[in-house]
């Protein structure tokens, strides 16, 4: 009998937005660059996202892979946190007939029983069924296991992006681009049942695999077009931040934004220059911009960042609550009622931010 049919079953369920907290307290276990619950809010309300879990296989909501509400209250398993706490996580996209994986781990405890497999093997089939032929995803050249994992799930080596992990106190890693067919999905495994579960025992014929840390998609790196250096791409250059070609077109659709993007929009506009640019690869390139100082994140009250580069001047925000347009403006008689607030408050004004809503005045008819 093989490791895989000794282990107990294990079930996969569906994730929605309510499930971000639970979701974003495991990946904190698993990575150093964990991503917060309003992360995964923000990215599991873009179209076409897949989120799926695993945990122990017994039936019920109370004892469902997410532990049911996240109030903990109860006497059955949802109220225990260790019955409550997934075992691993996985996150996708559906982008027109691709599909890629954001990002994907499994509970220390909980690896070597082929809960990764079972979870990519989950996304397949639903990313199938909604049209996806291939699955991308990109992983570090030196994580063997994971490797060993992909390869034995099928997954074909495009190409590599050199130097695309930069991690603290050691050298840039390459990192390896793959894909696999989604051909063989449509017909193949547990089917997702109406409540968005899926129920696998040892038999499912993937054998175990060492699961790994954090897997973000990427396609092969091409080099951006000759231009002149845009703003942000200056902003980087005097960060001494080392640049790659897909970066450069995140970087210049910034620059040339009026309209403060979100994530899926420099997506939209980055990928229709260059179409091997994920939604991953713009995620990570935004927190890399945001972290040193070249892009502000803004949250305008619709649950989504929006950005822009590093002011050069202090402004302020006007947002039109009709339409999302976001208009800078300044004022100096605001300034310097600020100033004097924060002085009669007894404080010297070191910084501040002033975001007004409203909508349009309606004008009169004539």
């Amino acid at each position: 009998m093989t490791a895989a049919a000794c282990i107990r079953p294990v079930r996969i369920r569906s994730c929605g937005l309510q499930h971000a907290g639970v979701l974003a307290r495991l990946h904190a276990t698993l990575f150093n660059d964990a991503w917060d619950a309003a992360t995964f809010k923000e990215l599991m309300a873009f179209s076409g996202s897949l989120a799926f879990a695993a945990g122990p296989g017994a039936t019920g909501p109370e004892t469902s892979p997410l532990g049911g509400p996240e109030t903990g209250r109860g006497t059955g398993p949802a109220a225990d946190p260790e019955r409550a706490r997934p075992w691993g996580l996985i996150l996708g996209r559906v982008v027109v007939d691709e599909a890629e994986i954001l990002t994907l781990g499994v509970a220390q405890e909980r690896r070597r029983m082929g809960i990764a497999a079972r979870l990519i093997d989950t996304l397949c089939r639903v990313a199938s069924r909604r049209g996806a032929r291939h699955l991308h995803l990109e992983v570090a050249e030196s994580n063997e296991a994971a490797r060993a994992l992909y390869a034995g799930l099928g997954f074909e080596e495009l190409g590599r992006r050199r130097g695309y992990y930069e991690r603290d106190g050691a050298p840039p890693e390459d990192a390896l681009n793959l894909r696999l067919s989604l051909a063989a999905f449509a017909v193949r495994g547990a089917a997702v049942d109406g409540g968005g579960s899926a129920t696998y025992n040892g038999s499912s014929g993937h054998a175990p695999h060492q699961d790994n840390a954090s897997h973000e998609v990427m396609r092969a790196s091409t080099a951006a077009p000759a231009a002149p250096a845009s703003r942000i791409e200056q902003l980087c250059a005097d960060k001494r931040l080392r640049m790659t070609g897909q970066r450069r077109v995140i970087a210049r659709v910034l620059s040339d934004a009026k309209d403060h993007p979100d994530v899926e929009e420099v997506h939209r506009r980055a990928h229709a220059v260059d179409p091997r640019i994920s939604l991953s690869t713009v995620y990570r390139t935004l927190r890399l911009f945001e972290t040193k100082g070249i892009l502000e994140r803004h949250d305008f009250g619709a649950g989504r960042g929006r950005y822009e580069a590093a002011a050069r001047t202090h402004h302020d925000h006007l947002i039109d609550l009709e339409t999302g347009r976001v208009i800078e403006f300044s004022n100096e008689q605001i300034e310097r009622l600020q100033q004097r607030v924060a002085q009669e408050l007894g404080f010297q004004l070191v910084g501040h931010k002033l975001e007004l809503y409203g909508v349009p005045t309606k004008r009169p008819r004539r």
